[in-house]
């Protein structure tokens, strides 16, 4: 008797969590389970509205689209933090290796901790505060891509997931398969989500679909030499200026989640970067089309700092039930 009375006590945590937290509002989107899974990592693909699937050029490609992977050159360390809401945290690590073997073949691989965790959860019961408790939603990566030919990538990403609430714990595995066509400034990429659906509490990870297309423009910012200007001219001597590289990504996703109550998503986002040293970006989503539209409710933007082998990400999400998120994230070459 006593086991049936813990069942049934874990498994009211567990739909309390999911219908009440106000994290699991917005992160479990659309109801989908284990949706903090759903979230994004890397606060520049979240700058640009979650429309990475195409891009996926740094190490957070082990979640965006793991064939993305074999675009980096250099070994690469990445961290992201957000906290986004009262008591509870959103963070990521991630680690990404390429290696080319002697025959020239090039394969990556990556790994990363996903960690979600909400603290100070009231217990009740129909008259009073019982105790506090904390739930948390961990999920680990592993990833590899491998180049098939000089423009054809294709990558897999095998997942742990964790789910801890109070006395109640379940975990289980899924798995991502990723391609990448990369026409020069044109990129298309597909991402297969939890091919191998697993159930945590109860209930199953839902199958998702992403398609991204990106496009890459460069142009330069030329400037006149003091030969084109004599009036600068002093003893004969030239001063060059070196024209400025502008750098622009025009991103745009599409997701399509058939054991959803709302199938569709929608992701656009545009970055600039200028000198390959400052970057600014914006997007927006649309996950929800059963609700009334709203703009800047869907609305992202960002920027970057670049050094030489250290990045500095920040990401601004508008949420429209909740409060405004933001996202730290860096990144290093090794």
């Amino acid at each position: 008797m006593k086991e049936v009375r813990l069942e049934i006590g874990a498994k009211t945590l567990l739909l309390f969590a999911i219908c009440y937290l106000p994290s699991a509002i917005c992160l479990f989107a659309a109801g989908e389970p284990m949706g903090f899974l759903n979230a994004g990592i890397g606060a520049r693909a979240m700058g640009m509205g979650s429309a990475f699937t195409g891009l996926s050029d740094d190490s957070s490609a082990i979640y965006w689209n793991s064939a993305g992977l074999n675009q980096l050159r250099d070994k690469e360390l990445m961290a992201m933090y957000g906290n986004l809401f009262v008591d509870t945290d959103y963070s990521f690590t991630g680690y990404v290796y390429p290696a080319t073997t002697r025959s020239g073949i090039n394969r990556t691989f990556g790994v990363g901790w996903l960690h979600l965790s909400s603290r100070g959860i009231e217990k009740t019961d129909e008259s009073s505060v019982l105790d506090t408790f904390k739930m948390t939603d961990d999920a680990f990566f592993i990833s590899a891509g491998l180049r098939i030919f000089h423009f054809i990538s294709l990558g897999m990403t095998g997942k742990y997931i964790i789910q801890k609430i109070d006395d109640f714990s379940g975990s289980g595995l899924s798995f991502d398969l990723g391609g990448l066509l990369d026409m020069d400034s044109c990129k298309l990429g597909i991402n297969f989500l939890n091919l191998v659906s697993t159930k945590i509490g109860g209930e199953s990870i839902y199958r998702t679909l992403k398609v991204g297309w990106t496009l890459n423009l460069n142009s330069l910012i030329k400037f006149k030499s003091d030969k084109e200007r004599p009036e600068l001219q002093q003893n004969d001597e030239e001063l060059e200026v070196k024209p400025i590289k502008i750098n622009t990504n025009l991103a745009v996703d599409f997701g399509y989640t058939p054991e959803s109550l709302d199938p569709f998503k929608v992701y656009t986002g545009a970055e600039c970067w200028l000198a390959d040293k400052f970057a600014v970006r914006m997007g927006w989503k649309r996950e929800d089309f059963r609700n009334s539209f709203s703009f800047m409710h869907n609305f992202t933007m960002g920027g970057s700092l670049k050094f030489k082998h250290f990045q500095l990400h920040y990401g601004y999400i508008l949420h429209e039930k909740l409060n405004d998120s933001h996202r730290f994230s860096m990144a290093m070459t090794l």
